[in-house]
């Protein structure tokens, strides 16, 4: 079953390949948890092994089924907003780095309308990867930052109702409920040192 795509000022607001956030193509579903979505068998086995959707497969949430990215108003930009209750410790979403220190690399093609949709708009991709970039370890001074796309969009807040983590088994960044969030609520977690690289903007 082919899914239909939104793609709003560059940026994925909806469901897109879970892989190479491709937009534009139809794609399948996962057939167990019938959420995550992909444009081709393959990148949907990658995705499987690699990646480690089979890890969280039915667990962590998806865009457009548990959250959704939208327009938070007042000029504030784009943030992340549950469309259903989450409990304290339910697994928001699980996404892999675009990109990885020392960000040698260009983007993925598939994913460069993405990437540039980041604040600052019209700037570098070295100053969006400044602005955007979240550790993938626990290293203190960010030396081992990454880019990711759905989840640089969560607000920051002191208090915040979520955390996250980097699993250096799976290679990926968790985002967990740290309080119970209803739908509709915006997600949004602190971005001081202990769980991010800098204090990153939307």
């Amino acid at each position: 079953m082919s899914i239909p795509l939104l793609l709003r000022e560059g940026f994925i607001t909806e469901r897109c390949c879970a892989y190479c956030y491709k937009t534009g193509v139809p794609l399948s579903r996962c057939g167990r948890c019938n959420k995550r979505t992909f444009c081709s068998p393959e990148y949907q086995r990658l995705d499987w092994k690699t990646v480690g959707h089979k890890h969280w497969c039915g667990v962590a949430g998806e865009i457009g089924h548990d959250y959704e990215v939208r327009d938070v108003g007042d000029g504030k930009g784009f943030g992340i907003f549950a469309l259903r209750d989450f409990s304290k410790n339910d697994k928001i979403m699980a996404e892999r780095p675009i990109l990885r220190a020392p960000f040698l690399q260009q983007a993925p093609a598939s994913a460069r309308d993405a990437v540039a949709a980041l604040v600052p708009h019209g700037g570098s991709l070295e100053e969006k990867i400044g602005r955007n970039s979240m550790a993938c370890d626990d290293s203190a001074d960010g030396s081992n930052g990454g880019l990711f796309i759905i989840m640089s969009r969560v607000t920051h807040d002191c208090l915040g109702n979520s955390i996250h983590h980097f699993s250096d088994r799976l290679q990926v960044k968790i985002l967990v409920a740290s309080k119970a969030i209803l739908a509709g609520e915006e997600i949004a977690f602190s971005y001081e040192p202990r769980t991010s690289t800098n204090r990153r903007q939307r």
